[in-house]
């Protein structure tokens, strides 16, 4: 992946981020994915519900030393019975305990099918308390599932998608729902079905704007008011959300695939591979377009000096990072720890690759990588040497920003 331009500067510079909810039972279906590490100052449940048949119970956590008021937006769905923005009553949680509370309750929503997304926040200003949040929606027999808080910040406007959609007309007649949500910031979406295998689009993508906060429900997507899909089943279908619009928000998007003789229904969240993150990239290119053609690259500026660069990694991972350009042939790279354990690559090597081992031979850190780039002992290239880096990381590293120039050690 292109590092943006304006970023790629900087280093150069340096060098020289349901269901769907109609008065039906549900049966009971497994917690919604989620991160481990689900804590901020603002979180945010993509889906919640007060109707007929259905309740939210939302359970919020302080893990901090002290007391939070937190306060609680419901962002109601177009198509449902109030749409917008709603203030709900604040919320305070003791140290280090849950409280609870029921969606309608806390925001007085009145008769009639609500849905939406539920943002939870440190009331304070600035917001500093963390906060923990945990949703289940059930009927009167406590049918029902899971979705989790997410801290906003996790997500971004990259491509998400979601897998094994299907629409099935015999029993147990499948049905499948998605959902599109804005955050703090208008977006411009598309929702593209995809068969599998083959990728071949289903219909015609779904395409729209949101307002801050709004959120859509596609209500049968393989249907005419979706994508208008062959009549037929399909099975193992893909959704591909897209943010199309400028400056690339962040937004929320998600499916349930529900069917009608248990009514059991689940949540499926739209996963990105490259995050918009720059702490987080699985493919990255630094100093060159991609192709290997140097765009604002990194220089060694003199004979007997390297350079260093540092990344920070989530062990276990594996990683590799590879010079590219011209001068490619003269340069070698390694990788090592901040206490100077070599980790990949060395004296001639193009490339430095390396698995991280587990979590704990970093004390439980995402440690910091330096990756060091110098000239081969016996070439005489012209100075300063020019270069770019491609790197990989299944876990996805940081940006391999440039630290500093050091003498040439290897």
């Amino acid at each position: 992946m292109r590092r943006p331009a304006v970023m790629e500067a900087v280093a150069r510079l340096l060098a020289a981020s349901c269901v769907a909810l109609a008065a039906l039972p549900f049966a009971p279906i497994p917690a919604a994915a989620s991160l481990v590490s689900a804590t901020g100052t603002t979180v945010v449940i993509p889906v919640v519900a007060q109707t007929g048949s259905f309740v939210s119970e939302i359970l919020v956590h302080s893990p901090g030393g002290t007391a939070a008021t937190l306060s609680v937006t419901f962002h109601e769905a177009t198509g449902s019975a109030t749409p917008g923005s709603k203030a709900c009553a604040p919320v305070v949680v003791q140290p280090g305990r849950v409280a609870s509370f029921g969606l309608n309750a806390q925001c007085s929503l009145g008769p009639g099918s609500h849905f939406g997304m539920l943002e939870i926040a440190d009331a304070a200003s600035p917001r500093a308390t963390l906060v923990q949040a945990y949703s289940r929606t059930s009927n009167l027999q406590g049918q029902g599932f899971s979705v989790e808080g997410y801290p906003i910040g996790v997500f971004s406007g990259a491509i998400g998608v979601v897998t094994g959609l299907r629409r099935q007309a015999a029993a147990p007649n499948y049905q499948t729902n998605c959902f599109v949500g804005a955050l703090s910031e208008p977006i411009e979406y598309q929702i593209t079905l995809k068969s599998n295998p083959g990728s071949a689009t289903l219909g015609t993508p779904i395409t729209g704007t949101l307002s801050a906060w709004q959120m859509r429900r596609v209500l049968d997507v393989f249907g005419p008011a979706g994508v208008n899909a062959s009549a037929g089943d399909h099975s193992n279908v893909t959704a591909e959300f897209r943010q199309t619009g400028p400056g690339n928000p962040a937004y929320v998007g998600f499916c349930t695939v529900q069917e009608s003789v248990t009514f059991g229904a689940d949540f499926r969240i739209a996963r990105n591979i490259q995050a918009d993150d720059q702490t987080r990239y699985r493919s990255l290119a630094y100093g060159h377009n991609g192709s290997g053609n140097l765009t604002t690259p990194a220089q060694i500026v003199a004979a007997g000096e390297k350079n260093v660069h540092v990344s920070n990694v989530r062990p276990p991972d594996n990683l590799r990072c590879e010079t590219v350009g011209p001068n490619a042939g003269v340069l070698e790279i390694r990788a090592m720890t901040t206490t100077g354990v070599l980790l990949g690559g060395g004296s001639n090597s193009p490339s430095a690759a390396f698995a991280t081992g587990p979590r704990g031979a970093f004390s439980g850190a995402a440690p910091s990588i330096h990756f060091e780039v110098s000239v081969r002992e016996g070439a005489s290239p012209a100075y300063p040497v020019s270069y770019g880096l491609t790197c990989t990381s299944g876990n996805g590293m940081g940006w391999p920003w440039w630290w500093r120039r050091r003498s040439d050690d290897f």
